[in-house]
């Protein structure tokens, strides 16, 4: 292997062995003569220092046998990998094999001198290889053919670039696209990565991009929900083709800008299934019975760990917010609480999430299944019941609608605990501005009512009555404060008075 194409090698064996799980790593450990304890750094670091020791003592077959083992996952190379070397259709890099003549390296055909392997035939450090890109399988979209090869978008981090392509549709294939509605031409886009060929690419376009087929628009999504990969749809170019004629030239223009990644399209032919068929498929062919979900409550109830309960099951959607027609959930969650399969994969299909409206797990199509107990409830009930109540054996009785309102005012319509005072306490608020306060004249002395300021000269707040209650024998009383009122609009301040006995006693003599 000439020092050139060593770097690269390297590099690709180093990431795909970033991949591998801990106890594929403790296998290459072992094999090697390695310490396969610690975690995962640590015998990711043991197995690169072992590769950066047999490259830099040029000893190759350590090279080879490790890089072997990586792509393998951990284990020995199978005779056939051994025997034909990376051109074998076993080999992770056989697709290098078609795309670099075997003398840009100055190695001789054949192979590494001294290693006992043929010669692998790697990339030119800067060369891009063409590799197949295979996205994430979708219910909705099952892809049968591909039309264009694999096409780059260059990294743009600063300018806006354009991408012209002339895609023909084969007789056949626009044949078929006349025939059956539910064959689509649909545009996939990744975001390039060194595992493109090992691992299940994301849908995903470029932040800032639009695209073009005979200068029509196409009109499409192409960012998907914030923060969250995969939630992206492949673009539908169908409605922009010229399926009629065959053998068109389709022009199409993809404009980006602003992208410090590089990402890879191409375009499929693809089969859509429709929420509908999908929805049909789950209600005929997967159901959870009735009496296994009871079943799991009795085991459930019968844990001595747990104290089991009544607990309360709505048969509301938290998609729709409507009554369940059809109830499902999936075969890997844990709760007994359902959700209609329409509105679910409705939603799946504008932004496919796939997280369960319940508790939010990860599940897929495959597990999604009918509750047939939650339906044989949903059977039994009226269309005006929300709520049922469910005993951990299993039974379920019914909640009223007016019981869910038993902690409101409409049941008792009693007096809150804050609210004791009586009829007599109400303060009435004057139209004019002022407030009219009850008051008891029996308990007020003539000289005291007769000096009292008048009511303009006090402040805005009413004062408490001079009807005292006994302490502890009821509540303050309530005081009204009419904010309509403003300092502008107060009389200004009468003068103030010399005090005058009010009792008639002649004055203390001066001493």
């Amino acid at each position: 292997m000439a020092s050139n194409a060593l770097p690269a090698a390297r590099a690709q064996a180093v990431a795909r062995l970033k991949t591998l799980t801990n106890q594929e790593l403790k296998e290459i450990c072992r094999t090697e003569h390695l310490a396969v304890s610690g975690v995962k750094a640590q015998l990711q670091g043991r197995i690169i220092e072992l590769i950066d020791r047999a490259i830099d003592g040029s000893s190759m077959t350590v090279f080879e046998r490790v890089r072997a083992k990586i792509h393998n996952k951990g284990t020995a190379p199978p005779p056939q990998y051994q025997n034909t070397g990376y051109n074998s259709s076993a080999s992770p890099t056989a697709p290098f094999s078609q795309h670099r003549p075997s003398h840009i390296t100055g190695t001789p055909q054949g192979g590494v001198p001294g290693s006992g392997y043929p010669r692998p035939n790697l990339p030119v450090p800067g060369q891009r290889v063409p590799g197949r890109m295979v996205f994430k399988s979708s219910p909705f979209y099952h892809i049968q053919e591909a039309l264009t090869p694999v096409q780059d978008l260059t990294e743009m981090p600063q300018n806006r670039h354009q991408v012209n392509y002339s895609l023909v549709l084969s007789e056949s294939v626009s044949h078929r696209l006349r025939e059956d509605s539910s064959l689509k031409v649909m545009m996939y886009c990744t975001s390039s990565s060194i595992l493109g060929q090992y691992e299940l690419c994301d849908i995903a376009f470029p932040s800032q991009m639009d695209v073009r087929v005979n200068s029509d628009e196409v009109r499409h999504n192409f960012k998907g929900l914030k923060n969250k990969p995969g939630t992206t749809k492949p673009a539908d170019l169908t409605p922009y083709l010229r399926k009629n004629i065959p053998r068109f030239h389709n022009q199409m223009q993809i404009n980006y800008a602003l992208t410090s990644k590089r990402y890879s399209w191409i375009v499929n032919l693809v089969k859509k299934a429709s929420a509908e068929e999908l929805t049909e498929r789950v209600r005929t062919n997967r159901v959870i019975s009735k009496d296994s979900v009871v079943r799991e409550m009795i085991s459930k109830a019968k844990d001595p760990d747990i104290i089991a309960t009544s607990s309360v099951m709505s048969l509301k959607d938290p998609i729709s917010t409507m009554r369940i027609d059809l109830p499902c959930r999936s075969t890997l969650c844990r709760h007994n609480q359902c959700f209609d399969v329409s509105s679910f994969i409705q939603l799946q299909e504008q932004a496919p999430t796939w997280a369960c409206p319940i508790c939010n797990k990860t599940i897929s199509y495959e597990a999604l299944a009918i509750d047939q107990y939650v339906m044989d409830i949903l059977q039994k009930t009226s269309k005006s019941v929300e709520q049922v109540t469910v005993e951990p054996e299993g039974a379920w009785s019914e909640i009223k609608p007016e019981e869910s309102k038993a902690n409101g005012r409409d049941k008792s319509q009693s007096r809150a605990p804050y609210d004791e005072d009586s009829d007599d306490d109400l303060v009435e608020i004057d139209p004019k501005g002022g407030v009219a306060i009850k008051k008891d004249p029996a308990q007020m002395t003539p000289g005291l009512a007769q000096h009292t300021p008048p009511l303009s000269s006090r402040e805005t707040s009413a004062p408490q009555t001079s009807a005292a209650r006994p302490n502890g024998a009821g509540s303050k009383r309530s005081a009204v404060i009419d904010l309509t009122l403003s300092d502008d609009d107060e009389p200004p301040r009468p003068l103030k008075r010399s005090a005058v006995n009010s009792y008639n006693t002649p004055a203390s003599p001066a001493i």
